[in-house]
């Protein structure tokens, strides 16, 4: 995954340049922005553009507990 700051740039060419597009730019409910192609050598690319912060409540995120001691989040 590599994040970008204009998906439809990338996805725009890519396909010139004989990409094989998996999934075209699309919006998702957890505010990024992807497409996801295959270049000519096989390998997968997925690039994600931050359209906005979303709680992640809003689109079924939960908070999963942290074992004691930890101290990421």
């Amino acid at each position: 995954m590599v994040r970008v700051e204009d998906v439809d740039h990338y996805h725009d060419r890519d396909l010139r340049g004989g990409a094989r597009i998996l999934a075209p730019p699309s919006d998702y409910p957890y505010g990024e922005r992807q497409c996801t192609i295959e270049d000519l050598a096989g390998h997968r690319w997925t690039f994600s553009q931050s359209m906005m912060d979303v709680d992640p409540t809003a689109w079924g995120g939960v908070l999963v507990d942290q074992p004691e001691g930890s101290s990421e989040r």
